[in-house]
């Protein structure tokens, strides 16, 4: 019926504010927080909000996937968009994603973001090392715009 269910610490409320209702379609974990996506691609996040992991996220519909990080999340929207929000200092969020592209997939590492566009493409941004990506990766923003 799409309940959640949630175990493990509690220290930023990870089981205490979890959604008690059904109709979710997919969950996804990051360190302190969690995003869930609710039956018509609304996304609900608990837990942590230490890094904007809440208070920054989508409040519209139409997301088909969610991904979670460390301190941050992704979501993909209906219409090939991805938002990304949370960390702000790992880059790894509130930067525009490329618009260029239509986007099939995203996934979340520690303190990166992934997605894969509709023509083959890998776009990739947050901080990650250019040494263990893909050589034919595109990097949002490219390495050269990044600040430290």
């Amino acid at each position: 019926d799409g309940r959640v269910v949630t175990w493990g610490g509690n220290e930023s409320h990870q089981r205490a504010d979890a959604p008690t209702d059904g109709g979710h379609l997919a969950v996804a974990c990051g360190s302190l927080h969690s995003v869930a996506l609710r039956t018509g691609g609304r996304v609900v996040i608990w837990g942590d909000n230490g890094q904007n992991q809440r208070t920054r996220a989508p409040t519209d519909a139409g997301y088909v996937a969610i991904a979670a990080g460390f301190c941050h999340s992704c979501a993909l929207h209906a219409d090939g968009r991805v938002v990304s929000w949370g960390t702000a200092f790992l880059a790894v969020s509130n930067y525009a994603v490329k618009t260029d592209a239509v986007y099939l997939a995203i996934a979340c590492g520690g303190a990166n973001n992934i997605a894969l566009c509709d023509d083959g493409r890998i776009v990739t941004w947050g901080a990650c090392d250019p040494n263990e990506t893909p050589t034919d990766a595109v990097f949002w923003p490219p390495h050269d715009e990044r600040t430290t």
